[in-house]
């Protein structure tokens, strides 16, 4: 066994110490198991201990060549961290026990609605889903694929960033939203957004009832519709 490999394994018991690692589960998604190419971007780790874990220092000594920052979505941190130009990695620890790494950004899909076994239980919009049910449409948006078409393009936005940072929490704080259409007595529209956290649903309602009013307002200057002939 060569140094490097040994230490390797020596970081790692000193890492987890006197904690035992009660499950390891991978998930290999259909697409990674179509094309052997989408294997990286398309599967995930999930590790639990029968214990508290410091997993920040844990990923710090069993990946040192990897630099982790911060970042927030659906209310909750995770951490990041580029593999080249293109990949980036992933985790976040739904509690201390659990730690979830993927290539971001697979590394959504496990967003859950809880903490410990039962975690992973539904998708993040899930209770939005349901509040809706009864309405003759619905649809549902998924903020995790939308935020990675977002983040990159406000970076070339220039000035356009700064707006868009106004409505930042729209996507920072909610894993997902769900119109509903109910045409039974008239028009009606029901909007829902599933949020990670109390103080995150309201940054999306006040973010949405600003939205609203300037629409409201920018909505007057527009000359009216002519009248049918």
């Amino acid at each position: 066994m060569n140094g490097s490999r040994t230490e390797e394994i020596r970081r790692t018991i000193d890492v987890l110490g006197p904690t035992t690692i009660e499950q390891i589960t991978l998930v290999i998604s259909q697409q990674a198991l179509a094309s052997p190419a989408e294997m990286l971007s398309q599967s995930g780790l999930i590790i639990r201990t029968d214990g508290p874990r410091d997993w920040k220092a844990a990923v710090a000594a069993l990946l040192p060549e990897l630099t982790f920052a911060e970042a927030r979505y659906a209310g909750q941190t995770y951490h990041v961290a580029p593999i080249d130009k293109i990949s980036r990695l992933g985790y976040f620890t739904p509690d201390d026990r659990t730690f979830v790494l993927a290539a971001v950004p697979y590394l959504f899909r496990f967003w859950g609605r809880g903490q410990g076994p039962d975690w992973s239980s539904g998708l993040s919009w899930a209770g939005a889903w349901k509040a809706i049910a009864d309405g003759q449409a619905a649809v549902a948006l998924d903020v995790g694929c939308l935020r990675e078409v977002i983040e990159p393009a406000l970076k070339e936005a220039g000035e356009l960033a700064v707006i868009a940072g106004m409505v930042a929490p729209l996507w920072e704080e909610t894993g997902g939203f769900v119109l509903g259409l109910n045409v039974r007595d008239g028009l009606a529209l029901d909007l829902r957004a599933a949020c990670g956290s109390e103080s995150g649903g309201v940054r999306v309602e006040e973010t949405l009832r600003a939205a609203l009013v300037l629409a409201r307002n920018a909505s007057r200057s527009f000359p009216p519709f002519p009248d049918p002939i």
